[in-house]
């Protein structure tokens, strides 16, 4: 759905306007009317109902994890507010050595199937295995990291595996509910359905983990006044304001899953990036060489720990790393979608009460309104300052914007650069034949990843 939306957009403009149904909908991606909807201001709008009202089963309580994309509500204002210090740079900067440790044994399980191939160019080694399926193995990591780093908890390889099962399928679902609120309807209507009970089944074993992190966190309790992890976070939302456990379980699914599942699409859709570019990965290992990190095989230097001053410090991974995040943004169809909950005006055009407006990420980080060659991979365009027509920090949320941005984008930054730099600091990637051209991968529109990495003899 979000190629279409760019096809449209870089037709029609970076404002227009299409019929849903009986519904009118906006589909806006120049990046000023997209700060005032999703900023603080008189033209910021709602939350539409409808986009997330499929995500409710995901979460316990009578709203599910409804209750925290309401963002209007002064329910989610306190949960914002209470939970913000969980997630401050420094109180998550501890996190690194975590995303650091699990990536390192996520290189060592993709490595330990190579053989040498004299064959290999680079000199390199090739993975007797074949192709790694990265995007499921990231998941794993990225849910681990989760829980140690921020929960400071432990889940069994076969406990991860089918929570990842029935999320995913869960996930599946609400998805195609956004797109088609009917869905809901009809399973709701019809749950002696085999795949209406499946459903069930998915989001009861789902919601099987919330209870185990709840338990966990009154486990712990009495925290401290300068405890701000994120579990003495949610226990004052208990105590200190008076959310029943249904509410805060529900804040923790919608915390959880935000957690770890985006964490690892980005850091994928990253390697592939960073795969199909062969002149980008030679580029980045000079600058991990440069600074110490490369493992090099035959080597004596094995390359030295990731610091944090590295997560921030190599400005050509960091170009890299945005430039992936530009053009696959994890939300590219959801993104942000408002409702006008009265007559409005939006660049400069009329908007009667009751439009969709939708803001799609792939619309505003993509479109050739705002971007130069938009759909290239160009890391340098990020290493001057002017890298869209305009400002292109104003055309680059990947994390949202405003007073609804994601409020674990630093966990989020901290997470993807650790695992990223340490895989790439370990590995060679290249994409297999099956994945197809670049083109087909994009045309695909679907969240999956298969990669060939090797080891080195540089």
């Amino acid at each position: 759905m979000h190629n279409t939306l760019l096809v449209w957009t870089n037709e029609l403009g970076s404002l227009y306007t299409f019929k849903l149904v009986e519904k009118l909908v906006l589909v806006v991606s120049d990046p000023a009317v997209f700060m005032k909807l999703a900023g603080n201001g008189p033209e910021a709008l709602p939350k539409a109902a409808f986009a997330v009202q499929g995500a409710k089963e995901l979460g316990p309580g009578p709203d599910g994890i409804f209750m925290l994309l309401d963002f209007h509500s002064e329910e989610y204002k306190t949960v914002r507010k209470t939970l913000a210090p969980a997630f401050s740079l420094e109180n998550v900067r501890n996190i690194s050595p975590v995303a650091c440790e699990h990536a390192q044994h996520l290189a060592s399980k993709w490595a330990g199937g190579l053989e040498v191939d004299k064959e290999g160019d680079c000199g390199a080694t090739v993975s007797v295995a074949g192709n790694i399926d990265v995007m499921e193995d990231l998941k794993k990591s990225a849910l681990s990291v989760f829980l140690n780093g921020v929960l400071c908890m432990e889940m069994g390889e076969a406990e991860k595996e089918t929570f990842l099962k029935n999320l995913q399928e869960g996930m599946a679902e609400v998805t195609l509910r956004v797109t088609n609120p009917l869905r809901q309807l009809i399973y709701n209507a019809m749950p002696f359905l085999p795949w209406s009970k499946r459903l069930a089944e998915n989001f009861a074993a789902v919601n099987d983990l919330w209870i185990l992190i709840f338990k966990r966190m009154r486990e712990q309790a009495p925290y401290s006044e300068t405890d701000f992890s994120l579990l003495a976070c949610f226990w004052r939302l208990e105590h200190v304001h008076g959310f029943d456990d249904g509410r805060i379980r529900a804040s923790l699914a919608a915390f959880v899953v935000a957690g770890f599942e985006t964490n690892a699409g980005t850091v994928a859709w990253a390697l592939y990036d960073i795969a199909s570019h062969n002149e980008v990965q030679k580029t980045l290992q000079t600058e991990l060489r440069t600074a110490g990190l490369l493992h090099e095989e035959g080597s004596p230097n094995r390359g030295r720990p990731i610091t944090w001053e590295d997560l921030w410090g190599l400005p050509y991974f960091t170009a890299v790393l945005k430039e992936s995040m530009r053009l696959h943004a994890i939300v590219a169809t959801t993104s942000t979608i408002r409702e006008a909950d009265r007559d409005v005006e939006l660049g400069g055009y009329y908007v009667p009460k009751g439009t969709v407006v939708w803001a799609p990420l792939t619309c505003l980080h993509c479109s050739a309104h705002n971007w130069e060659d938009p759909l290239a991979f160009k890391p340098e365009r990020w290493l001057v300052p002017k890298g869209a027509k305009g400002d292109s920090e104003k055309a680059f949320h990947p994390f949202g914007y405003g007073p609804r941005n994601c409020i674990g984008q630093n966990l989020g930054n901290i997470v993807v650069r650790a695992m990223l730099m340490e895989l790439i600091s370990s590995l060679w990637f290249d994409v297999p034949s099956c994945m197809g051209s670049v083109e087909d991968v994009r045309a695909r529109e679907e969240v999956g990843m298969t990669l060939k990495c090797r080891g080195r003899d540089l």
